[in-house]
């Protein structure tokens, strides 16, 4: 047992650490673009890549059927350890009220508190 609020409750351990999975990127990537309006665009979708260099991030590609030009909208690098939002072809961290939160929802579901997130934040892949 273990005391919380002075109330007698069972403990429950903190979740084991570990990395943000694919799913759990993809899901950071639609907060975005629902903040965005993006997943309003016709043909909208997400195509998940990696770099060879950058293990460390989940690289995914925004799309969309655009008749008069470019399909691609973005591409964007989720940190593994953290669920930072990085934009993959600028030194851009993303930011969205709908991000937050899932990123502080992700966060305690993999077992980084906020002290370990301070420690393990770093710079995404195009700030070298």
């Amino acid at each position: 047992m273990c005391w919380r609020l002075r109330l007698i409750l069972p403990c429950t351990p903190n979740p084991k650490r570990r990395e943000i999975t694919l799913e759990e990127a993809h899901e950071l990537m639609m907060a975005i673009s629902k903040d965005s309006g993006w997943t309003s665009f016709p043909g909208f979708a997400l195509d998940s890549y990696s770099v060879a260099d950058k293990p460390e991030f989940s690289f995914v590609a925004v799309l969309w059927d655009n008749p008069n030009g470019s399909v691609i909208i973005g591409h964007y690098a989720v940190d593994r350890k953290t669920g930072d939002v990085w934009n993959g072809v600028i030194c851009e961290r993303m930011k969205s009220p709908s991000l937050t939160r899932l990123q502080r929802a992700i966060r305690t579901r993999i077992g980084l508190t906020d002290s370990d997130y301070r420690k393990a934040r770093r710079p995404g892949p195009e700030c070298e």
